[in-house]
């Protein structure tokens, strides 16, 4: 599980690791990943937050 702060331009600003998936390879790759996301509002008449919370489990399949 990733927990993200999201700037009120739908960047992530910041990502820590909630929960390991047990391996450091993984952890690391997640938060490498939701690094490059961008949000956007669900209605953008609303005034943005300055910042936003989020969590997100990740889920990756090792072959």
């Amino acid at each position: 599980m990733v927990v993200m702060i999201i700037d009120k331009d739908g960047r992530v600003v910041a990502a820590i690791l909630r929960e390991s998936s047990g391996y450091a390879v993984l952890d690391d790759a997640a938060i490498a990943e939701v690094r490059t996301w961008r949000f956007t509002r669900a209605d953008p008449a609303v005034a943005a937050p300055t910042f936003s919370l989020a969590q997100m489990p990740m889920r990756y399949v090792l072959d």
